[in-house]
């Protein structure tokens, strides 16, 4: 018989309770989240989450949802001193579906004053733990040094970038203050071909620059991949125990995407894993095939072929 629910988060909650991981700022960050979406259910959800001991919270400008993450912190009672907020700046000037190309973009001012006010209706003490960049554009530079310039103000304590590669992220390489965290989909079978690096040369550049990788949604697109399901049956494990453990012991922030997916698929048990797999093993049988150059964001090798992400003049 399955274990309720309550227990099944309760056990990952426990576990990660006590674990951190230390971004090159000094700062140090919970290693397991929730992250938050557009919707009604948000409020309910992360109010179960926070009862239950999740103290990392991941959110975004572009997802309208302040007044329910509000609502939801005031009602768990957590103390804001114990919760870490992560939330991305939108840097386009409308909301923009999946085709990002020649979608015009904000001046960096403008990026500011959004994040502005989205810490306001936060209600979150008038700061975030940790800002990033939701997506790259052509005024990546521009951009950054907003989140520069908000972090210099105090209303944002780490800074970094969200959907990127490589390439993005030696176009910052100069700058002085560096990216301390990157998010992407780093589950071993990855899903969204709009992403921009291979993700083996993201990995080793992050690594040798003390760039903290997080991983969103790090049980999506392998539940039910045959390769996921063979190896996990190698080492005795449910595939949901091996794409966790896998996250963890390779040093990445996970965040989990939905309630659902800690509460339909990992058992009591979820993180022990005897005979961990090497890291990257899975990692580099799906990456060369799963993902491809972006065709939907800025990406540098072809900015000055296409005006893609809203070339500035």
């Amino acid at each position: 018989m399955a274990a309720p629910a309550a227990t099944l988060l309760a056990s990952v909650a426990e576990e990660l309770a006590q674990g951190t991981v230390v971004l090159n700022d000094g700062r140090r960050m919970p290693r397991l989240g929730y992250g938050t979406a557009s919707g009604d259910k948000v409020g309910p959800a992360l109010l179960a989450a926070l009862r239950m001991g999740y103290r990392l919270i991941d959110t975004a400008v572009a997802y309208r949802c302040e007044r329910t993450i509000a609502q939801a912190i005031a009602a768990s009672g957590v103390p804001r001193g114990e919760l870490f907020v992560v939330s991305k700046a939108w840097p386009f000037v409308d909301y923009v579906g999946k085709d990002r190309v020649n979608k015009p973009t904000k001046a960096g001012v403008a990026l500011i004053e959004d994040v502005e006010t989205h810490i306001s209706q936060l209600s979150i003490g008038g700061y975030l733990d940790l800002l990033l960049l939701h997506w790259p554009t052509a005024r990546l530079r521009e951009h950054w040094e907003a989140l520069c310039q908000l972090q210099r103000t105090g209303m944002v304590r780490s800074i970094g970038l969200s959907n990127v590669g490589r390439l993005h992220l030696e176009q910052l390489s100069a700058m002085p203050i560096q990216p301390t965290l990157v998010q992407t989909e780093l589950a071993p079978v990855a899903t969204d071909r709009r992403l921009h690096a291979d993700l083996d040369e993201l990995i080793a550049h992050c690594d040798s620059r003390g760039i903290v990788l997080m991983s969103h949604s790090p049980l999506r697109g392998a539940m039910r991949d045959q390769r996921a399901v063979q190896l996990a049956r190698a080492h005795r494990v449910g595939v949901p125990q091996l794409l966790l453990r896998y996250s963890l012991q390779r040093g990445f922030v996970a965040i989990f995407g939905s309630l659902s997916e800690v509460h339909d698929h990992l058992p009591n048990q979820a993180l022990p894993l005897p005979s961990p797999p090497t890291p990257t093993l899975l990692l580099r049988r799906t990456s060369a095939t799963t993902y491809s150059p972006s065709t939907s964001s800025w990406n540098p090798p072809s900015c000055e072929r296409s005006l893609v992400g809203g070339l500035p003049d």
